[in-house]
């Protein structure tokens, strides 16, 4: 419900080529159910997805998402760290 499944589907779509559907078994790793209503990240997410889905089909400005959300992250891990 967070859009997740959406963002990682345009981002694999742009990196590696349009993603088919197989007539085999699948897997589903189980997780709670979120609702979309009760979900406290929906929104940023959705936004991220927005984000995702302008760079669809643009290789460069997919990777500069990636590189942006590393760097977010790594920043957020060093910044808790120093916190400590």
């Amino acid at each position: 419900w967070g859009r997740e499944d959406d963002a990682f589907a345009c981002s694999v779509d742009t990196i590696f080529g349009k993603h088919f559907r197989v007539d085999k078994e699948t897997y589903h790793l189980w997780h709670p159910n979120s609702k979309r209503n009760g979900y406290p990240n929906y929104k940023n997410n959705y936004n991220l997805y927005l984000k995702y889905t302008r760079a669809r089909g643009n290789v460069e400005a997919m990777k500069k998402l990636f590189h942006n959300r590393l760097t977010i992250n790594k920043a957020n891990i060093l910044g808790n760290e120093k916190n400590e």
